[in-house]
C-alpha cells in the first residue's frame, strides 16, 4: 500500500487546563484505495521527534509494532493469568513477573521466527526432549525422525497439543493454541527426561 506521509508539531489546549501541549502529528493517508473505499488515514500522536521524512517513518515502524506488544500482553494476561495471581509481598510478584515476561517472549519468539524462518529445524529453538515427547505423543505409531520437525512443522504440533485443529485453507496457529500446547510440552518434556 503507498501512503502519502504529513507531520507537523501542533498545540493541545485542554479545556479544563490553561497549559497547552506541544505534541507531534503525524497523518499517513492511502493513496489509490480500492474502488468505492475511502482511503484508510491514520493519525499518530507523538512525543518523538518528527522534523524529516526518516523520522516520521520511524515513528509509523514503532507503531506498526504495537500488534506484537498487545499480543504480548494478551500472552501475559490470558496465558500466563497474571492478573490472577494473589501474591501478597512485592519480591513474590517482582521473580514471578521476570518468569512470566520469558515465558510470553518465547512463545511470541517463537511464533515469529517460525513465520519468517519456518525451514529451519525445531531443535535450534527447542530442547531434544522437547521436541521428541512432542512428536512421539502426536506420532504414537511412527518411529523418532532422525532430523528434527522443521519449525513450522513443530509449532503446528504444539498448536495441535493446545486444541488447534489443522485445516487445508485455515490459517496459522493463534498465541492461544500456542501457549495452551507450549503448557502441555513442558509437562511432556520433563517426563521425557524422567522416563525417556
Amino acid at each position: 500500500m503507498k501512503q502519502t506521509i504529513k507531520s507537523a508539531t501542533i498545540v493541545l489546549t485542554p479545556s479544563n487546563k490553561n497549559k497547552s501541549i506541544l505534541v507531534n502529528a503525524i497523518m499517513a493517508i492511502e493513496e489509490n484505495p480500492p474502488e468505492g473505499e475511502d482511503p484508510i488515514i491514520w493519525i499518530l500522536l507523538t512525543d518523538l521527534e518528527v522534523n524529516s521524512f526518516e523520522k516520521a517513518c520511524k515513528v509509523i515502524e514503532y507503531y506498526l509494532c504495537r500488534w506484537q506488544i498487545e499480543m504480548y500482553f494478551k500472552v501475559l494476561k490470558s496465558g500466563c493469568k497474571v492478573e490472577e495471581r494473589q501474591l501478597e509481598e512485592t519480591s513474590r510478584i517482582k521473580n514471578l513477573m521476570a518468569l512470566l515476561f520469558i515465558i510470553s517472549w518465547r512463545l511470541m519468539f517463537t511464533m515469529m521466527l517460525g513465520r519468517i524462518c519456518g525451514e529451519m529445524p525445531c531443535s535450534d529453538l527447542f530442547d531434544e526432549a522437547e521436541w521428541k515427547s512432542v512428536f512421539k505423543i502426536l506420532n504414537r505409531t511412527k518411529a523418532l525422525p532422525r532430523k528434527p520437525p522443521s519449525l513450522a512443522e513443530f509449532i503446528v504440533m504444539i498448536a495441535r497439543l493446545g486444541g488447534y485443529v489443522e485445516q487445508k485453507n485455515g490459517g496459522l496457529p493463534g498465541v492461544k493454541t500456542m501457549w495452551k500446547g507450549m503448557a502441555r510440552m513442558a509437562d511432556f518434556a520433563l517426563a521425557w527426561e524422567a522416563f525417556g
